[in-house]
Order: structure tokens, then sequence, then C-alpha cells
């Protein structure tokens, strides 16, 4: 939905494209889909670089927490400025 919007604000030229060559569902699908194989990829490879584990999670559930919401915003943060509004 947000690229969607993203794409009626800024770029009303390549939406009314998309939307009169009936394409435009497909895109948001094939958007969707990037979006959320990025997050989940992001997510995996920071959690994996920044040593937040399971055993760490058991030691310190707070700080797990924490970190695992920062990584979780920085990674929507990415996927956003690469993909939603790009």
């Amino acid at each position: 939905m947000r690229h969607r919007r993203y794409l009626r604000q800024n770029k009303r030229c390549l939406y009314q494209y998309l939307f009169l060559t009936v394409k435009l569902d497909a895109h948001l699908r094939e958007i969707d889909h990037a979006a959320n194989a990025m997050f989940a990829q992001l997510t995996k490879q920071m959690t994996a670089a920044e040593g937040v584990t399971e055993a760490f999670k058991v030691a310190d559930q707070m700080e797990w927490i924490r970190r695992t919401n920062s990584i979780r915003n920085r990674a929507g943060e990415l996927v956003e400025s690469e993909l939603i509004y790009n």
C-alpha cells in the first residue's frame, strides 16, 4: 500500500501506465514479495552479525528485545529506502 501511494503521489506517469495496462497489481505484488524477502534476509544477517542469539535471549531478555527491535527497525528502513520509495 505504501508503494502504491508513493507511485500515485510521486510517479504519476508510471502509476497511470501500470494502471492502464493492468500491470499495477502484479507490480505491487512483486514489490511486496521482494520487500518481505529482503526484510527476512536482512534481519537474519543483522541478527547473526550482532550476536543476538537464543542464548543471549535467555541471559538478558530485555536487552535481546531492544536489539531485536533495533534490527527490525533498521531492516525496515532499508527495505523502504531500497524498494518501497524508489
